[in-house]
C-alpha cells in the first residue's frame, strides 16, 4: 500500500512476488525508485478524475433518512456503510432513489468490476458495497 500526500491509500503490485527483503543497498533503491514512480502514477490518475456530479437534495434526503433509521435500529455498522455509499455509490448514481433504473444499477455494477479489474479495489470491498446498494434498493420496496 502506498499513502499519497491526500491521505488516501492505494493498493501497489510489485513487479515481482518476492517479498520486501533486500540483499544489497542498490537492490532496495531500486524497489524505492518503482514505488515512487507508482505512487506519482496513482497521484496522476486520482487528479485526472472528473468532478463528483451533483445529487438532488431529494436524493441525498433519502440516503440521510435510510441511514439515519439504520442508526436509530441500532445497525452497528450503519457508518461504515454510509462511508461505502458516500465513497463508491454516490459518485456513481447520483439519482434520487425513487427514480433509479436498470441502468444505474447495471452502471454502478460496471463501475465495481471494472475497479476490481484495475486493482483499485479488492472484490470483498466490492462485494460489501454492492451489498449496500441492493439492501437500500430492497428497502425501496418493503
Amino acid at each position: 500500500m502506498v499513502t499519497l500526500a491526500d491521505g488516501t491509500r492505494k493498493r501497489v503490485r510489485q513487479p515481482d512476488a518476492t517479498p520486501l527483503s533486500f540483499s544489497s543497498k542498490s537492490e532496495a533503491r531500486k524497489k524505492a525508485a518503482f514505488f515512487a514512480e507508482q505512487a506519482k502514477t496513482l497521484r496522476r490518475r486520482q487528479d485526472a478524475k472528473p468532478p463528483r456530479p451533483a445529487l438532488s437534495d431529494e436524493g441525498e434526503q433519502w440516503w440521510a433518512d435510510y441511514f439515519e433509521e439504520r442508526r436509530r435500529r441500532g445497525d452497528s455498522d450503519w457508518k461504515g456503510e454510509f462511508g461505502k455509499y458516500r465513497k463508491h455509490i454516490r459518485p456513481v448514481v447520483p439519482a434520487d432513489m425513487a427514480k433509479v433504473t436498470r441502468e444505474d444499477c447495471e452502471h454502478l455494477r460496471d463501475v465495481l468490476d471494472r475497479k476490481i479489474r484495475s486493482d483499485e479495489m479488492a472484490w470483498k470491498t466490492a462485494w460489501n458495497v454492492w451489498s449496500v446498494w441492493t439492501t437500500a434498493c430492497a428497502s425501496l420496496v418493503t
